[in-house]
């Protein structure tokens, strides 16, 4: 019955919802269908060889990678003996609910895995395939990365526990780019599983199973607004949280520059330029080109004494050539940062269209419409933390640079780059074309658009971080003006591009441009004249830290080392929307419940959120991978101190958690100018609640001038605020409650910053504009002795008979009053109204 009403609209936003993901839901399950009966139809079938020295002659060869385009692109290349075939990504995974691992007192760690229904799919058409074609070697092509090496390990662990493998014969095999060659190369370099990177990977699935099954059941009972918590994810949403409590606790600075626009004197037949610089010294005193000038008035007096001088002499002139190198070519963070700052791509669709340029699924339709008959891999593999390249791939990069660029543009040696991340593994290449002499004008319209500019990026990134360094040639020029026996020396900079090396293909940076800068594109020699045009002072403040852009939370995330590139993009997404933080413009701002998540981790589970002890646990996961450690001795510490922390976090009641997150949020709440870094561990400065009074009215009531000190003062009466913490979210309420009843969202607090308080107070003494609006007794009606007041909900002011009963179904009478008529409301006119409501005769029900 509400469905299509007002009050429906979640409702109906839910059904849309569903409804979308069943419709999409059908359709992957749709194309996964297709892609598997093809590859089973296929068998026995002739398709044309691409290159024909791969092993094998007429047996029939299976190779598993993950995506269907993948398959596609990877089929076009392998001969009639190979059916390549998807397993659409994980094939089994831990089961979202208690117990599903165990940490006993052995070496092992009992770990529960469940197959998916799509991965029993998956897995029963392979038997199929590989008793109808009796083939006899079975690759697994999985991605070249931890993640890839596990999925390739389900795949082997399960056909080995129903026997399906036993007369075939199982290889790993892993190639960085989609190509002919480099799966004809990794076919005949093919391995076993690395059951190293198999064991960091369980290690990382305990840990992140750990972390949430034990802390998201106890947030759901201490903290009714947080979700879930993640080992990764609930640091993310710290590093946010604190960036913000730098920008409230951010004291603006002002000062003045002062500027002298000068004009050349003409020496020979040159035509006069024009030039401003800025006022770096009165009377011999140096002042600094920033902040040169405190207070406006010693900066209107630099303007006139400027404008009283007739000439500046170019006094000193000094020069600096300076060299500028470029970038290494991408790795996962980089390429998401420049897609964001040149593309304003999101990190979530960089990374799905990174995808598509390594499967070949980028391929679209020519200009003319008609399908491209291209097809293949564009770019390497793109979730890596390396910038290195293969010695082949360097030799084309630059054997291409020789013959398209002149050679004063390029270098006489490679350049050799090491990635400057704390404890990056370099495992795989840094992300380049396959080609480097494909130039992306040849993809204009073979490819989707987005695929375009993103390929475009990563060939110009490639192509400049072999190229020479920008040289440029910087000029600092002082100026002196004389008026009577005063002096005033003015400073300009100039900048000229000698040579512009890597910056013909990529330019420095979004701020930056490639020509020549300068105040007045003018060079200045000693002793040459300038007459003054004009003076002006400019008014400068200081800005606080920009909030973080998911591409730079990510770039923060590498350099402490935590995360991997294969979920930085996950990250961003589950905090997104577990509602933690909310984005504007680019940016990252927390939410209120990013907010009370991060104060009550901190207070309650610091450890857990600490950077480094963040980032050791990634280096441990590392250590498992180098086989300098197994997963056993990275587990069993971890349960045993979580366990312990949340038997004590179970223990602590509502109103400990509540005065804990109090003291880490006191900051932000009472507008001090705290840095983030003061705040306290464990602090309960909580106030004693006064002795309760009787509240009648809230203007009556009202503090009157909220003068003091005391930050906690209640607005309405002399309580005292401290933080509460309810279901739908925390709010600060009075501590005289329930006389008083005042309160306010922290959403509200938050969003109005450091003038809160202020505004609380105006809205209290003002009871039309207040929220806050407290019934206010009129008296008693003489007929039922039952109390007649005045109140506000949420449709308006209303005047009410009685009280509203506990478990009754009936309603106190109840009248509607104009906002305009509540200041000359007394008990008299309460009655009328009331006896008016209660003689209007009802409306008939029905026709």
């Amino acid at each position: 019955g509400t469905f299509f009403s007002a009050k429906g609209f979640g409702k109906r936003v839910g059904f849309v919802r569903r409804l979308s993901g069943m419709v999409l839901g059908l359709a992957r399950r749709k194309e996964e269908a297709s892609v598997m009966n093809e590859a089973v139809s296929r068998k026995g079938k002739s398709r044309p060889r691409s290159f024909s020295s791969l092993p094998g002659d007429d047996q029939v060869h299976i190779m598993v990678v993950e995506s269907p385009a993948k398959a596609k692109t990877i089929s076009n290349y392998l001969g009639d003996t190979y059916e390549v075939i998807p397993s659409f990504g994980h094939i089994r995974d831990l089961p979202a609910k208690s117990g599903s691992v165990t940490v006993a007192e052995g070496p092992d760690v009992n770990m529960t895995w469940t197959l998916s229904n799509r991965g029993r799919k998956f897995i029963n058409e392979l038997k199929d395939i590989i008793k109808g074609t009796s083939s006899t070697h079975l690759y697994l092509a999985t991605d070249p990365d931890r993640e890839g090496e596990a999925i390739a390990w389900h795949i082997h662990d399960v056909l080995r526990q129903e026997k399906a493998i036993d007369e075939v014969s199982v290889s790993r095999v892993a190639f960085n780019e989609i190509s002919p060659q480099a799966i004809k190369k990794a076919i005949e370099n093919k391995r076993e599983i690395d059951l190293r990177l198999v064991d960091a990977y369980v290690a990382r699935r305990a840990l992140d199973y750990l972390y949430g099954f034990s802390l998201s059941p106890i947030l759901w009972r201490k903290l009714p607004t947080a979700r879930s918590a993640g080992r990764v994810q609930s640091v993310a949403v710290r590093l946010v949280v604190e960036r913000e409590l730098e920008r409230e606790g951010f004291e603006s600075e002002s000062w003045y520059d002062v500027i002298a626009d000068l004009q050349t004197k003409p020496e020979t037949k040159d035509e006069p330029a024009n030039f401003s610089a800025m006022v770096s010294a009165i009377d011999g005193k140096k002042r600094p080109l920033k902040k040169a000038f405190s207070n406006l008035k010693d900066a209107e007096n630099a303007v006139e004494l400027v404008r009283k001088c007739e000439e500046f002499t170019v006094t000193d002139v000094v020069e600096r050539v300076t060299h500028t190198k470029p970038s290494p070519p991408f790795t996962t963070s980089s390429l998401q940062q420049a897609a964001s700052t040149r593309l304003y791509m999101s990190v979530g669709k960089t990374m799905a269209t990174a995808q598509r340029l390594y499967d070949g699924s980028a391929w679209g339709v020519a200009g003319d419409g008609s399908e491209s008959k291209a097809g293949g891999g564009l770019i390497t593999y793109m979730r890596t933390d390396s910038v290195a390249m293969s010695r082949s791939a360097m030799d084309s990069l630059r054997k291409f640079l020789a013959e398209k660029y002149p050679s004063h543009l390029l270098t006489d040696k490679a350049r050799r780059y090491r990635t400057k991340a704390s404890k990056a593994q370099e495992a795989h290449e840094a992300i380049r074309p396959v080609d480097i002499s494909v130039q992306p004008k040849t993809l204009k319209g073979k490819i989707d658009s987005e695929a375009f500019k993103v390929y475009n990026l990563i060939w110009q990134r490639t192509i400049a971080s072999q190229m020479g360094d920008q040289i440029r040639n910087s000029k600092t020029s002082t100026l002196v003006g004389l008026t009577g026996k005063r002096n005033v020396s003015v400073t300009t900079k100039t900048s000229q591009v000698l040579n512009p090396g890597y910056a013909a293909v990529w330019s420095p940076g979004s701020q930056e441009s490639n020509k020549s800068s300068s105040s007045g594109e003018v060079d200045l020699r000693v002793d040459q004249k300038s007459t003054v045009l004009n003076s002006t002072t400019t008014q400068r403040e200081s800005q606080p830290p920009t909030r973080y852009s998911q591409a730079s939370l990510i770039k923060k995330l590498e350099e402490l080392g935590i995360g991997r590139p294969s979920t930085y993009a996950s990250i961003m997404q589950t905090i997104k929307e577990r509602k933690y933080v909310n984005i504007e413009k680019r940016q990252l701002i927390p939410t209120e419940q990013g907010r009370l998540l991060t104060a009550y981790l901190q207070s309650v589970f610091s450890r857990l959120v600490e950077y480094g002890f963040t980032s050791d646990m990634e280096e441990s996961l590392d250590a498992i991978c180098r086989g300098e450690n197994v997963s056993f001795g990275v587990i069993k510490p971890f349960a045993d101190d979580l366990d312990k922390l949340c038997e004590d976090a179970k223990e602590m009641a509502y109103e400990t958690i509540a005065e804990l997150i109090d003291s880490r949020l006191a900051p932000a709440l009472l507008g001090e100018a705290v840095s983030s870094t003061a705040l306290p561990n464990v602090t309960s400065a909580v106030t004693s609640e006064p002795s309760a009074q009787t509240v009648t009215s809230p203007v009556s009531s009202a503090n009157p001038d909220h003068t003091d000190t005391n930050q906690r003062s209640c607005p309405l009466c002399e309580g005292t605020l401290r933080l509460q913490i309810g279901r739908y979210g925390g709010y600060m309420g009075c501590s005289r409650y329930p006389e008083c009843k005042y309160t306010m969202s922290l959403s509200k607090i938050f969003s109005r910053g450091k003038t809160w308080r202020l505004n609380a107070t105006e809205e209290a003494m003002n009871p039309t504009q207040s929220t806050f609006f407290q019934p206010i007794n009129l008296g008693k009606d003489p007929e039922t002795g039952s109390k007649v007041s005045l109140r506000k909900g949420p449709y308006g002011y209303y005047v009410q008979l009685g009280e509203a009963k506990k478990r009754s179904a009936s309603k106190p009478l109840r009248c509607k009053v104009e906002e305009e008529d509540i200041s000359a409301i007394d008990l008299q006119i309460a009655l009328r109204l009331l006896d008016e409501k209660k003689n209007k005769p009802k409306r008939p029900r029905g026709r």
